[in-house]
């Protein structure tokens, strides 16, 4: 009931708790059926699917449908049947690596030079968000203020769905101890050229009077404030802090220190405040090397950091300007989060799963790259909020995977498309792989042919109504010239496009459904009876 742009919202009850999207995967992963056989066999199912999620956030709906109508295709044919499974799997396999080359190679890559319009982008979002140009134009804008196809998400204070470009680094987290800090109108604490300070253990007394004694004196001398951040602060220590600022404040109207907390909660919040500290040039102070500080047997210089400008809020802190910071020890740390990025992503892919851990990494690497766009996804109710930001990730993936790899034609028909040329260039296939071209072909044809009753069931298509062949004749119509039948002008057209890796992603999803069902004769469980 998803599939397709007049595809419909689900209400999901949950034991009383309601989720209403219109994204395949959210209603697929809430479906549960009380008979064992049947839970089992949609599990294996959305496990298969989890795998186009991950990689490219969209295309469980018609993997699935494709491989329906292939299964049904193969069942038919008495030929097909009598192969041995293993042979039968192994040649749809040799298809699909061969149309992933052919789908790769005819992919449009996206103009990625800065003043590029990124048309494409808005036209892929829109498509994903089943015709929301709010959201797409709000995805367009921020590639070209950005050029950085990780795009953050969540949801909106407000009914209003809007969009921020965050300059520099962003850490949630990191905020001021006290109000009395704040210098401009939205309650932020702006300081320029800060001499950081930068603490992981807990800050006594003793260490504040060290600050003041040694780094304080520094700042005066170079007419900079110092900003300290440590995740803990004794209460002692907090005391000498509110005594001194309020002294400090009361002289002259500000202070020579900021004194701030950085949450520890996770690992999460942790790797952010090591890649904070990158960012500025400095080095935390670990307890051993604070302890020595203390008692005079080590200089505190070489830990101090710096950047043109830290804007410290009631909730997160932003750092602009880098200009402290040491390239080689910041693309160590943006290598490291890549790399943890595609281990976790193979990870998610060999396990069949999909968590937000994977999404927390691609924030990190997005902010590591010191500008990023920020989507605050709006609603009239929190169930509004939930449908539409399913809608935003949509579009944020699919853009995202064509920014990198490129684009084709919507509907999945690519995947017909390159099938007919498959089929013309290699003369030597055998009558199976012919035949599996064919069937594989079909699939997907029927997959649009849903997508266009849809359409008909709604209302008329060109002002009468459509019958089965007329259907069948749009589509081959749209494999032949290249193009997408557009159900909203009804007219074919080539704006109508899709990320090709998404494509790839369903069609593999497809073959893999099938190869397991084909691969398995029967079905084995453990009951436990009742006494």
């Amino acid at each position: 009931c998803t599939l397709g742009p007049y595809g419909s919202t689900t209400i999901i009850d949950q034991m009383g708790q309601l989720h209403i999207t219109k994204d395949g995967w959210s209603v697929l992963k809430r479906i549960y059926f009380n008979d064992r056989m049947y839970n089992n066999i949609l599990n294996l199912l959305t496990n298969i699917s989890a795998q186009v999620v991950v990689k490219v956030g969209d295309g469980s709906t018609s993997s699935i449908i494709a491989a329906n109508n292939l299964l049904k295709e193969l069942e038919r044919d008495d030929t097909i049947n009598k192969l041995r499974p293993k042979d039968l799997i192994d040649t749809l396999n040799k298809i699909v690596k061969d149309l992933t080359t052919k789908i790769l190679d005819k992919s449009i890559k996206i103009n990625k030079e800065p003043g590029t319009d990124y048309e494409e982008i808005y036209k892929l979002a829109k498509i994903s968000t089943n015709g929301d140009e709010e959201i797409a134009r709000m995805i367009q804008e921020i590639y070209k203020e950005t050029q950085n196809p990780t795009i953050g998400f969540t949801e909106s204070k407000t009914n209003k769905t809007y969009y921020e470009i965050i300059e520099g680094f962003k850490a949630t987290g990191i905020t001021y101890l006290d109000t009395i800090y704040a210098n401009d109108d939205d309650n932020n604490c702006r300081v320029d050229r800060p001499i950081l300070v930068m603490f992981n253990h807990k800050i006594g007394v003793d260490h504040i009077k060290k600050i003041y004694g040694d780094i304080v004196p520094l700042g005066i001398e170079t007419k900079r404030r110092v900003v300290v951040i440590a995740p803990y602060y004794e209460n002692m220590a907090l005391d000498v802090i509110r005594r001194q600022t309020n002294s400090e404040f009361q002289g002259s109207g500000t202070t020579n220190v900021v004194f701030c907390r950085t949450s520890m909660a996770n690992k999460t919040f942790e790797e952010q405040y090591n890649d904070f500290c990158v960012m500025t040039g400095g080095t935390i102070i670990p307890e051993t090397d604070s302890e020595l500080w203390l008692e005079d047997k080590l200089k505190i210089d070489k830990y101090l950091g710096s950047v043109e400008t830290i804007i410290i809020g009631p909730h997160h802190t932003i750092i602009k300007g880098f200009t402290s910071r040491i390239d080689y020890m910041y693309q160590r740390v943006l290598n490291d989060a890549k790399a943890k990025y595609e281990e976790l992503k193979a990870k998610h892919i060999e396990m069949n799963i999909v968590n937000g851990e994977l999404f927390e990494l691609s924030q990190r690497i997005a902010k590591l790259y010191g500008k990023v766009g920020m989507i605050y996804v709006g609603g009239n109710s929190s169930l509004e909020k939930m449908a539409n930001k399913d809608l935003v990730e949509d579009a944020v993936k699919a853009c995202e995977s064509a920014f990198k790899y490129g684009y084709n034609i919507g509907g999945n028909l690519i995947i017909p498309i390159v099938i007919d040329e498959y089929l013309k260039e290699n003369k030597d296939l055998t009558f199976i792989e012919s035949d599996l071209c064919l069937k594989i072909s079909d699939a997907f044809k029927n997959v649009f042919y849903s997508v266009l009753l849809k359409r008909a069931e709604h209302d008329m298509i060109k002002g009468y109504h459509i019958n089965g062949t007329q259907l069948n004749q749009i589509i081959n119509n749209c494999v032949e010239r290249g193009t997408c039948f557009d159900l909203i002008s009804e007219d074919y057209s080539t704006d109508i496009i899709n990320s090709c890796f998404t494509d790839i992603e369903i069609l593999k999803a497809c073959v893999s459904i099938i190869t397991l069902i084909l691969s398995s004769n029967q079905y084995i469980t453990a009951l436990i009876q009742e006494r």
